[in-house]
């Protein structure tokens, strides 16, 4: 069973920055490159690997990222009223605008609107923050600080770019070990944890290491890049086993900047309701490999209606973006705003059909 990281009791923790795993997976890695050349493509030769200068630019592209990683002590109250019964909790976040103090973490880390934050960063510097908005279907959460005390932030890479094998960091601070910098490859995407339909999740599973305190760092790509919000382990024993989710830049984004404006959330609607394309509906429409979202109902006067969109069609993809299941075509809705306009790839009748839909408040 998955394992969230919800705010977590320390005992206090010296200031501490762990490379945790980056030397010697990263050597070993490299070392193993170094004695591969593919064949298929015939384009690559890794043979000439220098380690010392791999290991350089490993530190390098660490650097700015922890430049703008902070750890987050979150003290929650009951009530607006009283400070009597605080939970007290630790967690991760990055700065996304330097300028106007805004930083992104998880939900479960920032708790709600009464939440007391104190943010830390990687030079020991240390403000307070407030809680502006928090989205607990995505589990992310924006908190503002000062505007202009962070010195760096970090930049959007494009999660819909990545592919099983890529390379990726994560930053963050667990079990309150600041600072500490993990290292590991993509080992899936659009993981799903909560099977109910109405849930939003299609994560980016990965096997950096992270742990309780990691909840809410950045995962970057070789570039330094966010494309990803690190969120929650999986597996059997309550500790890590390789295992990690993120949620996605796809998704983090759009989600973030809209807390981010401090206005109430409006969630996206299209008005179907979609199942996965297992292997006997494929076979049916002919569609092979079986794949996308399939429309198992239209509402009426819906967006999807208005748009022409019909029981059996399957959703391939949205907007360029193959859309895998049906989990992921809901997170890629839930994420957008009312009114946005999307351009969907659809299966009818053995063919693919354009179709441009603009979408409607939920």
């Amino acid at each position: 069973m998955a394992n969230f990281f919800p705010p977590h009791r320390f005992s206090s923790f010296s200031s501490l920055r762990v490379a945790c795993m980056l030397g010697l997976f990263g050597a070993f890695l490299a070392v193993g490159l170094a004695f591969f050349t593919p064949q298929a493509h015939g384009e690559s030769d890794l043979s000439g690997i220098n380690l010392p200068e791999l290991s350089m630019a490993m530190a390098d592209l660490a650097e700015p990222v922890l430049a703008a990683t902070v750890y987050l002590r979150v003290d929650q109250f009951e009530s607006a009223e009283s400070d009597q019964d605080a939970q007290s909790g630790q967690g991760s976040g990055f700065v996304l605008d330097a300028a106007k103090g805004l930083i992104g973490t998880n939900a479960h880390v920032a708790g709600s609107a009464r939440s007391m934050v104190r943010v830390t960063f990687d030079d020991g510097r240390v403000c307070d923050g407030v809680v502006v908005g928090a989205d607990p279907q995505f589990d992310l959460a924006i908190v503002k600080i000062e505007p202009g005390f962070a010195k760096a932030q970090l930049e959007w890479g494009q999660s819909d770019a990545l592919r099983p094998g890529d390379f990726v960091l994560a930053v963050g601070n667990p079990f309150g070990l600041k600072g500490t910098v993990s290292f590991g490859l993509v080992s899936a995407l659009g993981r799903r944890l909560d099977m109910r339909e109405d849930s939003y999740e299609s994560y980016v599973q990965f096997d950096a290491f992270i742990a309780p305190g990691s909840s809410g760092g950045p995962l970057v790509d070789m570039r330094g890049q966010l494309i990803g919000v690190n969120t929650a382990i999986g597996g059997q024993t309550g500790s890590w086993e390789g295992i990690s989710y993120a949620v996605p830049e796809a998704m983090a984004q759009s989600v973030l900047e809209a807390l981010a404006s401090g206005k109430p959330l409006q969630r996206a609607k299209l008005g179907v309701a979609v199942r996965d394309v297992d292997a006997k509906f494929g076979r049916l429409v002919d569609l092979d490999p079986p794949r996308g979202a399939r429309i198992t109902k239209v509402m009426p006067d819906s967006p999807a209606a208005q748009g022409g969109l019909e029981l059996g069609d399957v959703i391939l993809s949205l907007d360029g973006v193959a859309i895998t299941d049906s989990a992921h075509l809901r997170a890629r809705i839930g994420a957008l705003s009312p009114q946005t306009t999307i351009k969907l790839e659809v299966w009818r009748d053995e063919e693919m059909q354009l179709v441009r839909i603009a979408l409607a408040a939920k």
